[in-house]
Formats: structure tokens, C-alpha cells, sequence
């Protein structure tokens, strides 16, 4: 079963990223295979950095990564933004003369995209009060002292994410959604470690940009047609389950959505 699942996961790739058809558990001298595999002997090893071996069935998890994992923490994502844009009529009424100026000339292109800022500083707000992650897990590599603290190598250690994203001391007022506290003119004023929706350094998310991506791309394709209110069914503030990794609500959430034609 293993065998065939890394076959179907390499079959989708070569399906999605170079319109290949093939099926590699019955022909494994495909063409693309084949050059799969010289690409991966000639490149591989000069990783040098890499501390642990890589094989083909390594690099094709982590494509498939990209769509499994990316999946119910984008939806957290979008599904923060639309509550609090919903909450903040007067953030969402800027996010929407942000993108209908960015849009007006090219429509909706990867450069226009990028020339959203506050499309960006929404994003990355709605992930700092409802993060796709609640805790992260890391394991101590070398032996340091943090806070009076002893880490040893091996031992686990459990990063509150929300814990960190809601101290007043980084972010002040922390339960109030204000985009702007990730402008490009505030960024010095963030301390280090101290943004983690797709964790930090090294072992951060491989799938960060792709996160973002999705979440501006569908929100500036959304608000040029429709807008977000609330409703009696509303729930506010919004209630988490508790015991979760994913900021999931304790029921769904309810809102109002508004033609804007």
C-alpha cells in the first residue's frame, strides 16, 4: 500500500506540474521517471547542508505535502478573515479600495497581488489572532538555558503559538484586529519569534508563501463582487474547541454576505 500511494502521489504531480499522464507503479521507466530519477542522482548530492539522506520518496511527500497540510489550514485562514473583515466594516471598506484600485488596469495578476499591502497586513493579522497552528513542536538539539530553564538535547519541547501572538507585550491590544501592525513601515517594530502562524527559522512551513498566496488571491477575487456583515446567528466573539491544533469554532461560523453591485 505504501508503494502504490507514493505511485499515485508522483502520478499527480507529473499530472499537475507537467501535464503528464502516466502510471509509474506499472511503467517505472516512464520517460519522466526516468529523468526524475538522473536529475535526482546529479543534484542530491551537492545538498551538502542536508543532515539526513534524501530519496525520490522523501522529495514526492514533501510536494504532497503541499497539498494535504495546505488544505484545512488555508480554510482556517480564509475563514479568520472573513469573520473579522465582517467584524471591522471600516478594514474591510479600505482592503476593498485597495484592491478594486490594484485591479482596475490588469485584473487580478501575481503582480497586482503583490502590490496589495494591505491585502498582505489583513492576511497576516486574521493568522495572528486565529493561527493555522495553535502550538508547535520542537525537539532541543543542543543543551541552553532560556528564562532559568534547563533544555537538554531530545527533550520536546511545546511552543504556545496563541500564547505568543496574544501577549500584550509584543502586540498591544492583541484581541482587536488591526491590520496595520504589519504594514512594511511597522515591520522593525516586531520582535524576532514572535509571528509564528507557519512557525520560524529553519523548520518553518514549506508551504508558507503558498499559504498566503491562496488566501490573497481568492479574498481580491471575493471582494470585488461581495462584501461581509454579520448577522443575528453571528457568533461573537468567536469560540474555539478547545484541545485543537487548528482554530476550529464550536459550531459554524454565520455570516452575512452582500452583493456589492
Amino acid at each position: 500500500m505504501p508503494r502504490l500511494l507514493h505511485s499515485c502521489a508522483r502520478d499527480t504531480t507529473a499530472a499537475v506540474v507537467f501535464s503528464f499522464d502516466m502510471d509509474s507503479h506499472v511503467d517505472k521507466k516512464h520517460p519522466l521517471m526516468v529523468c526524475f530519477e538522473k536529475l535526482f542522482a546529479e543534484v542530491v548530492p551537492s545538498w551538502k547542508v542536508l543532515l539526513l539522506s534524501l530519496t525520490i520518496v522523501d522529495i514526492t511527500a514533501q510536494c504532497r505535502l503541499f497539498f494535504v497540510a495546505g488544505t484545512d489550514t488555508v480554510m482556517a485562514a480564509m475563514m479568520a478573515l472573513a469573520y473579522l473583515l465582517a467584524l471591522n466594516p471600516e478594514c474591510q471598506e479600505k482592503l476593498i479600495n485597495e484592491i478594486d484600485a490594484a485591479v482596475k488596469k490588469d485584473g487580478v495578476t501575481y503582480e497586482s497581488i503583490q502590490s496589495m499591502v494591505y491585502l498582505e497586513a489583513c492576511a497576516k493579522e486574521a493568522m495572528r489572532m486565529y493561527p493555522a497552528a495553535m502550538f508547535l513542536m520542537r525537539t532541543c538539539t543542543e543543551e541552553t538555558t532560556l528564562a532559568g530553564i534547563n533544555f537538554k538535547p531530545g527533550m520536546n519541547v511545546d511552543i504556545p503559538i496563541a500564547g505568543i501572538h496574544y501577549d500584550p507585550e509584543f502586540y498591544p491590544d492583541p484581541e482587536s484586529f488591526k491590520p496595520e501592525r504589519f504594514l512594511p513601515e511597522n515591520k522593525d517594530s516586531h520582535t524576532p519569534y514572535t509571528y509564528l502562524p507557519f512557525g520560524s527559522g529553519p523548520r518553518n512551513c514549506v508551504g508558507i508563501r503558498m499559504g498566503y498566496l491562496i488566501v490573497k488571491v481568492v479574498f481580491a477575487c471575493l471582494l470585488q463582487h461581495v462584501k461581509f456583515g454579520t448577522c443575528p446567528e453571528t457568533m461573537i466573539p468567536l469560540k474555539l474547541k478547545p484541545r485543537c491544533l487548528l482554530p476550529l469554532p464550536r459550531r459554524s461560523v454565520m455570516l452575512q454576505v452582500y452583493s456589492r453591485t
